[in-house]
């Protein structure tokens, strides 16, 4: 029998922490910008005991927008769902992420990206593959590729990520910076 302990936080702090994030103004920026980002890619699932392709990758899409509070640190909220039709595998959740550049050239950029949130528990993010909760933490830890278009407006990438340590992701980015 699978007993399942309740998230130790409740939906009312995550929003006011998200609200937080976006609404407050940046203490270290006198000059502020939003970046919007699009992403698309794949989701390797580590602990997946099927070796099948269709077990071990599933597609998935996010929504970011960060916003630069220090010429060292950017924060935002992202959107993220894995699509699939086991909800074995589907993951749907957010995060409060924060990027920091590691090298920013004249055309070519990598920064850290971190970010801690919630999202859907569905067994395949346990390695014993019994876990079910219907909210879990998640965090993600990983490096963003970036190449700035003519213009200075868009900027392509990509970003490798390691999230809930179960799951590797590899997405393609296009970003709008307003």
């Amino acid at each position: 029998m699978k007993t399942t302990r309740p998230w130790p936080f409740r939906r009312v702090h995550l929003l006011l922490a998200i609200c937080v994030v976006l609404l407050a103004p940046p203490a270290f920026a006198d000059n502020t910008s939003w970046e919007i980002s699009a992403k698309g890619g794949m989701s390797f699932f580590t602990n997946s005991r099927s070796k099948t392709l269709a077990h071990l990758f599933k597609p998935n899409v996010r929504l970011e927008a960060l916003n630069q509070w220090h010429e060292k640190l950017s924060l935002g909220v992202e959107a993220v769902g894995v699509i699939a039709d086991s909800t074995g595998y589907r993951l749907m959740g957010g995060y409060i992420v924060g990027s920091t550049p590691l090298y920013h050239g004249n055309v070519f950029g990598l920064d850290l990206d971190f970010g801690f949130g919630a999202g859907t528990g569905p067994p395949i993010l346990s390695a014993s593959l019994d876990m079910d909760h219907s909210v879990v933490a998640w965090a993600k830890l990983g490096l963003g590729f970036r190449w700035l278009l003519p213009g200075d407006s868009v900027t392509l990438g990509i970003d490798l990520l390691s999230e809930q340590i179960s799951v590797v992701t590899a997405t393609a980015v296009v970003t709008m910076h307003l």
